[in-house]
């Protein structure tokens, strides 16, 4: 992002509530790290609550505002309670964005209806739970909602049919929400990330040669995206300087959607 573009993105960040889902490591980390800098106050939600804490002290350190609290996007009650005591904290919500997700791969017939349902609560339930829990603030607030997906919702992912399933479900829900809430002032975004360089631990394994099947069929010349160019794109979303986008599933993928 050109450095025009950078100021006024952060211009549109300073004094904004942001709630962070799956802020531990990676694109959560990336993503908090950089709203903060950019002048949000931030609570980190994670199931690794150490992790979420080491990321708000970080902010603290730099002189930012932060707070950490433990949250399981596979339990309604636990989603619920962390989000509503994040926006006690902070006096309201102006940006909920979730990253957090799990990942089960194999190949179909050993994968049970247990994995598959533990993937859908975490990925998709999980976030419903989110924005429902959240949306008295967001409304009040104007705010927005970015989910984080995965271009395995978009294209089929081989050995991963629960988190494909899961992920085309999320985009779908995005697109729903934000139809149904523009009227409030509420948008609703997605980012699609596809091969990402920190990865993402996967319950299951894949069979021989299925690793490679499915780099084959998301890897472009460009190379894997860094945790820190997804996090641009969901502070970018996020922010006040998009205040017109709304529905839209952005792939960050370097072209293997296109």
């Amino acid at each position: 992002m050109a450095n025009e573009e950078t100021v006024k993105v952060e211009r549109a960040m300073r004094g904004r509530r942001a709630v962070v889902i799956g802020s531990a490591r990676g694109i959560g980390r990336a993503t908090v790290r950089m709203l903060a800098s950019r002048g949000a106050s931030v609570a980190c939600l994670d199931l690794d609550q150490a992790g979420a804490e080491e990321a708000a002290e970080q902010i603290r350190e730099s002189g930012g505002e932060a707070l950490a609290l433990s949250c399981d996007l596979g339990d309604v009650d636990s989603v619920e309670t962390a989000v509503t005591r994040a926006a006690e904290w902070a006096g309201g919500i102006d940006l909920l964005a979730v990253v957090g997700a799990m990942a089960h791969v194999g190949e179909v017939e050993k994968i049970s209806p247990n994995d598959f349902r533990r993937v859908l609560d975490v990925n998709l339930v999980g976030p419903f739970t989110a924005a429902r829990a959240a949306l008295p603030y967001l409304v009040a607030a104007k705010g927005n909602i970015v989910n984080v997906a995965s271009l395995a919702g978009i294209k089929g992912m081989p050995y991963g049919v629960a988190y494909s399933a899961s992920k085309g479900g999320l985009l779908m829900l995005t697109k729903s929400l934000s139809v149904e809430l523009w009227e409030t002032g509420v948008r609703v975004n997605a980012v699609a990330p596809g091969g990402v360089s920190t990865g993402m631990p996967a319950a299951g394994e894949y069979p021989e040669g299925g690793w490679e099947r499915v780099a084959k069929r998301f890897r472009t010349s460009f190379g894997p995206a860094t945790a820190e160019q997804v996090a641009e794109a969901v502070v970018f979303l996020g922010s006040a300087e998009a205040h017109m986008i709304n529905g839209v599933v952005l792939p960050v993928d370097g072209g293997a959607s296109a």
